[in-house]
């Protein structure tokens, strides 16, 4: 059976190791203007239980590592896809603008516990300037006077938010866009240049044979 089949392994856990592993891949995860979907408080609810005490050492077995690196990767996907400088309010709780109450109150108490430094005592200067972020967004939150007020000064979402509550397409990676990828091809603009300087670059040389 392949970790991603294990039923007792959180999605979230799965999806934490590849992105670890490419980042590059889940760049789509990254962006902070994009919204979450309104299940992913149920996903790091999950992923957290996963990597409690007592817990960590057989989710590691079945995902077919270490728990140290299991941990290290889970932490670094809520960093990157949470924490970013420019993440609201919402992104850092890991939440859906339309949660309720109780969410805001689970979510905050899981992120807070990740990033407590008995847990990851060697990054204490970090993890607090992480949790000082949590809090800060919480106290936003958690008052309904102050999350109206917040919510009045957030910009529209997307459009396209609808699909990005499709489940298996944030699971997915995705190919990087050969447009924009400088290995795949060279630009047609930047061929034509350099086919332009080359012709003339010739001419030079035939005109400057011809003079001598």
């Amino acid at each position: 059976m392949t970790p991603a089949a294990a039923p007792m392994v959180p999605k979230l856990l799965v999806l934490a190791l590849e992105f670890h592993r490419a980042p590059l891949s889940f760049s789509h995860l990254t962006d902070p203007a994009r919204p979450l979907p309104e299940a992913f408080g149920h996903w790091l609810a999950a992923a957290s239980k996963a990597l409690a005490p007592g817990e960590i050492e057989a989710t590691a077995e079945v995902l077919d590592t270490q728990p140290e690196v299991l941990r290290e990767a889970f932490l670094f996907f809520i960093r990157q896809t949470l924490l970013s400088p420019q993440a609201d309010h919402y992104r850092i709780l890991g939440l859906s603008r339309g949660s309720s109450e109780a969410s805001i109150k689970r979510n905050y108490s899981l992120l807070v516990r990740l990033f407590h430094p008995d847990r990851v005592a060697d990054e204490t200067e970090r993890n607090s300037r992480l949790t000082a972020r949590i809090n800060s967004a919480y106290q936003a939150l958690c008052d309904p006077q102050m999350r109206e007020h917040y919510d009045l000064h957030l910009p529209p979402v997307p459009d396209d938010d609808q699909t990005w509550n499709c489940v298996p397409d944030f699971f997915q990676p995705r190919e990087p866009d050969p447009e924009f990828d400088v290995f795949a091809r060279s630009p047609p603009a930047l061929s034509n240049r350099l086919r332009w300087v080359i012709t003339w670059l010739l001419a030079a040389v035939v005109i400057i044979l011809l003079v001598l």
